[in-house]
């Protein structure tokens, strides 16, 4: 078993933790809506549906709050966070534009050097994990689009840890942009695979060929795209167009 935490986190897939495993618990019930925005997470009840202590509990709400998936309200615990509003959705984007443009870019001195140094070993990596996120089902099941959100996050981690810039890393980290989209595709799936898809692997054939200045504009297009497309799982555009 992988831990979607310590993937999304650090970039590293591994063994989970008991921290870990109440921590993927936890986000699975918040992304399926099992627990609704305002609802409280209750440690002892968590801890004994997961037959486990409630410190590891404890340190898994910890950071599931630091992720932006809770919120603490004092004296009283965790309760579950509001989905993104329209106005911080696309705040969350600019800063993920602003990062990996700037990422991708490389320095001013010496733009799109990174690009021209790749190993082909890194780049044929990169080019095997779009092959794996083409191989899921992309149904709306928590299962199928977790998986393909953890796969992007892997993706996306990548180009920003190849450019060499371990400040925009941990920057761009910081976001926990995937763990926030993921909320939105609950019970419709990831609705831009193909599109997606076809993005990604534009963007590591650029990298293959070095062409930097490619490389460059097609993350600016595959992020404001992703970000058009997205917007329509939106709560109020959902609401509007069920209406």
């Amino acid at each position: 078993m992988i831990s979607l935490m310590s993937t999304l986190t650090t970039g590293r897939p591994s063994r989970p933790s008991r921290v870990d495993e109440a921590f993927d618990f936890i986000a699975e019930r918040i992304f399926a809506q099992d627990v609704r925005p305002g609802d409280f997470l209750r440690i002892d009840a968590i801890a004994g549906e997961l037959d486990m202590s409630i410190t590891p509990v404890r340190e898994a709400l910890n950071r599931i709050a630091a992720v932006g998936l809770a919120q603490a309200d004092a004296n009283r615990g965790y309760r579950v966070a509001p989905l993104l509003d329209t106005s911080a959705f696309h705040r969350l984007f600019s800063a993920r534009h602003a990062i990996e443009m700037a990422a991708a870019r490389g320095t001013d001195d010496q733009p799109n050097r990174w690009v021209r140094d790749l190993d082909r070993a890194d780049v044929d990596r990169l080019g095997e994990l779009v092959d794996r996120m083409g191989t899921i089902e992309h149904d709306s099941s928590y299962q199928q689009y977790s998986e393909y959100s953890r796969l992007d996050g892997l993706l996306h981690r990548e180009f920003m840890r190849l450019s060499g810039n371990e400040f925009l890393l941990t920057a761009w980290q910081s976001l926990h942009f995937h763990m926030h989209v993921s909320r939105l595709y609950t019970g419709v799936g990831v609705i831009d695979f193909d599109e997606a898809q076809a993005e990604h692997h534009a963007l590591v054939d650029a990298l293959r060929e070095r062409d930097g200045e490619l490389f460059v504009f097609l993350c600016d297009k595959h992020i404001r795209r992703a970000e058009q497309r997205l917007s329509h799982l939106l709560p109020s555009l959902r609401d509007s167009a069920a209406e």
